[in-house]
């Protein structure tokens, strides 16, 4: 039993001695590949440099920028290989036995512990102590000293003063680098304007289905066109300007429609009522288009009213409907269903299509204020557009 535990202790002690020793390792491992890592990222950074000096491409803090993040990927890299390379612990003692001159001992040993090899414990004890004993005198800072080689590091340096010469010496190609830089910069703006914009529309209640897919369509191809990787100021101008006319295009038909369903509900009001501005006073307060407040007036009175009154209540809803016809033809129908009622002299269904009636044209009144308030928002992106195109413009001059 204690023969054992001696057996584990000296397998503990060689373990972690072999640890030591491949922790020397990888250190000359860093120092052999510290330059040879550095190169590649030094070598792209002289090229971006030069191809920079022979068209607009990088400025020089730009090239220095990715020079730096080349570096130290190229370090991050080599760090994570050398640090994390398996070497598993068996693999490691062949390995320092034959680099240090061991004659197996320290490998063997470890199989005689591990039970690989099978022997008497006094030979196994031999063999342990003996290996521990060697171990112990090998001297890995000299056996693994670091590497530094001349010829690579003088790479290093030459690629170093090369690309310090390129970054510092006037670039004939940055005017014409700063001009492209703007120009993306402005149509990268537009290209986030145009997005926000599409968004809106793709949102708008007030659009129909058809108004709503013809201008996204419209507005899908101008932001097709900006995310073209090689646009030019010019094309990217023009596809913005094409934007802009789109939305307010839209805008307009918006504020056309508005206008004619005012036009209608106010022809509608004139028929419906003899004192015209006493109705729309009346409406107004009640934040209401004007023929609501007689319909509700009406259908309240329906009940209580003579055939005489019922005829003429009838003749004026008729008048009402077909002022309504073109632009609320729900509405219109109710009128003209509640004036046939009325002629019949049943005011139970007169009174159900007036309060109809009353509903179309609320319904009416809020989808007029939505179109409204989306022209508006339309003229207001159109004008947001318009902005990027002139900034766009700005830097094809």
């Amino acid at each position: 039993m204690a023969t054992q535990t001696l057996f584990q202790e000296r397998h503990a002690a060689l373990t972690q001695l072999l640890q030591s020793w491949d922790r020397r390792l990888r250190a000359q491992q860093v120092s052999l590949w510290l330059p040879r890592c550095l190169l590649p990222g030094l070598a792209l950074g002289v090229g971006v440099a030069l191809i920079s000096r022979l068209r607009p491409w990088l400025l020089s803090e730009q090239v220095l920028l990715l020079t730096g993040l080349l570096l130290l990927a190229g370090l991050v890299i080599m760090l994570l290989v050398v640090a994390f390379w398996p070497r598993p612990t068996l693999q490691a003692a062949r390995r320092f036995d034959l680099q240090f001159g061991l004659g197996e001992r320290v490998s063997t040993a470890l199989e005689l512990i591990e039970g690989r090899i099978h022997g008497s414990d006094e030979l196994v004890a031999r063999q342990v102590d003996d290996a521990w004993l060697t171990a112990r005198r090998v001297q890995s800072a000299e056996s693994l000293p670091f590497i530094w080689r001349g010829r690579e590091w003088g790479i290093v340096a030459a690629l170093a003063v090369v690309l310090a010469a390129l970054l510092l010496l006037p670039n004939p190609q940055a005017e014409a680098i700063r001009e492209n830089s703007a120009q993306q910069a402005s149509i990268e703006s537009a290209r986030e304007e145009l997005s926000q914009i599409l968004q809106e529309v793709a949102a708008d209640p007030a659009l129909t289905e058809e108004q709503r897919e013809e201008l996204l369509e419209a507005l899908e191809a101008s932001m097709d066109t900006l995310n073209q990787s090689d646009i030019t100021a010019e094309e990217a101008f023009a596809t913005l300007s094409d934007a802009q006319s789109a939305l307010r295009e839209q805008a307009q038909n918006l504020n056309d429609q508005s206008t004619a369903q005012q036009a209608a509900l106010d022809a509608a009001s004139q028929a419906l009522e003899q004192d015209t501005q006493a109705a729309q006073e009346q409406a107004a307060q009640a934040n209401q288009p004007a023929p609501i407040p007689f319909l509700n007036q009406l259908a309240q009175q329906v009940q209580n009213m003579t055939p005489e009154q019922m005829q003429q209540a009838a003749d004026s809803l008729e008048q009402a409907a077909q002022a309504l016809q073109q632009t609320n033809p729900q509405a219109a129908q109710a009128m003209q269903q509640a004036a046939e009622a009325l002629r019949q002299s049943d005011a139970q269904a007169a009174q159900e299509a007036l309060e109809q009636a009353s509903a179309e044209l609320q319904q009416a009144a809020q989808n007029m204020q939505n179109q409204q308030a989306s022209a508006q928002q339309l003229n207001e992106s159109a004008q947001q557009v318009q902005q990027a195109a002139s900034q766009v413009g700005e830097q094809s001059e």
